[in-house]
């Protein structure tokens, strides 16, 4: 039985062609123009963004790109980003002091290592171009701030990258949170023009169900002729919303189970199935509230009947409306939590949403005393 992951490459990918298909038109362009740019991914957790990435990478390897996997310090540190391509990097010492440069311990400090940082990314990029993988990069501007003083080029590095300015074919691909432009507007990159901005959303029905079959048939043995194939695709579709991470929930127990029936697609095994993959779904929404205290849990289910929808509300607004609580003593702070921790999400309009629509029902179930519980009907999202 095959390793079956939550994060990493997609065993089976379906419905992110179109972005996949952006992505590889800037790589041919910036191998035509020896320039580059950012590629920015970005959504909430479960959604597929380090999948994209994983697929993003493959691509440029088979096109005959450097690619490799790097954080804040590459992006202004000669040798984190030597490290990072798994070289060695000799810091070259100076005998004299002027401007900005400082003699520390015989090595120069980090702060003036930008133009250096170039030439080591062109020379790496070399004929094929140079591709930067950083994913989780919504923390980008808080580190930046937290480390200005040894991080004082990394802006610089940023738009040089961004606006092509390396000489080189170098591309960042970044992946992160629902606010990762915001990181990227802080630290003075605030023009992100599609195709190079996605917003990732939950997989259209039929890539859903695409998915899911392929798991079934090419991993569970499931017959695809079985007539009970396509039941057991729609009602674990009714409950994954076109998740990434609720496929997974629901397909990680469904294939010992299908191995041990031997491919057969039998009603006791499908609620068998089901009944584990709810519990992993309460528990993969339990996780994105743990760092929330009871009562600001509450005062955010209280706010999910109203942010239904697609638009979703301000930021503006959800503090407001945090704030009329007794119990929330900081609404600012409660919601930059909620969104680091994935439970709001931006939308492409700007608002705010709690982007899975299980979990809206899900916290209104757990957090506001009293109220009914929602019914979860098997054959309907």
């Amino acid at each position: 039985m095959p390793l079956i992951q939550e994060r990493g490459p997609a065993r089976y990918f379906h419905g992110r062609e179109p972005e996949l298909a952006a992505f590889t038109e800037e790589l041919v362009a910036a191998t035509e123009n020896r320039g580059g740019t950012t590629f920015l991914v970005q959504g909430p957790p479960g959604v597929g963004k380090t999948a994209l990435l994983a697929k993003c990478t493959e691509q440029a390897r088979n096109q005959g790109w450097h690619a490799v996997d790097i954080g804040e310090a590459a992006l202004y540190d000669p040798g984190a980003f030597m490290d990072a391509i798994d070289q060695r990097y000799k810091m070259e010492t100076m005998t004299e002091v002027g401007g900005n440069v400082k003699i520390v311990c015989g090595t120069v400090q980090t702060h003036i290592a930008g133009a250096k940082l170039g030439r080591l990314m062109r020379d790496a990029a070399h004929d094929g171009g140079l591709l930067l993988v950083f994913d989780e990069v919504q923390g980008m501007a808080d580190y930046y701030k937290a480390n200005a003083a040894k991080a004082a080029e990394m802006p610089r590095m940023l738009n040089n990258i961004h606006n092509g300015k390396l000489q080189a074919p170098v591309i960042l691909l970044a992946g992160g949170l629902g606010h990762s432009r915001d990181a990227f507007r802080d630290l003075g990159v605030s023009r992100f023009e599609r195709p190079c901005f996605v917003n990732l959303g939950r997989l259209s029905p039929d890539a859903e169900h695409a998915v899911i079959r392929d798991w079934l048939v090419k991993d569970g043995t499931a017959a695809p002729d079985d007539p009970a194939l396509s039941q057991w695709i729609t009602t674990i579709a009714s409950q994954t919303h076109g998740w990434p991470q609720h496929i997974m929930a629901f397909v990680r127990p469904a294939m010992p189970r299908l191995t041990s029936d031997g491919g057969r697609l039998v009603d006791k095994t499908l609620k068998a199935v089901l009944k584990e993959g709810r519990a992993a779904q309460n528990a993969y929404y339990l996780a994105r509230v743990s760092a929330l205290e009871p009562e600001d849990r509450t005062a955010i289910a209280a706010l999910a009947a109203d942010m239904r929808g697609r638009v979703g509300l301000s930021r503006k607004t959800l503090i407001s409306r945090l704030a009329t609580h007794d119990t929330m003593a900081h609404p600012e702070q409660i919601f930059s939590m909620s969104v680091a921790s994935g439970v709001f999400a931006r939308t492409p309009g700007e608002g705010y949403i709690i982007p899975v629509s299980p979990m809206r029902t899900w916290m209104q179930e757990e957090y506001i005393p009293g109220r009914p519980p929602f019914p979860r009907p098997l054959n309907a999202p």
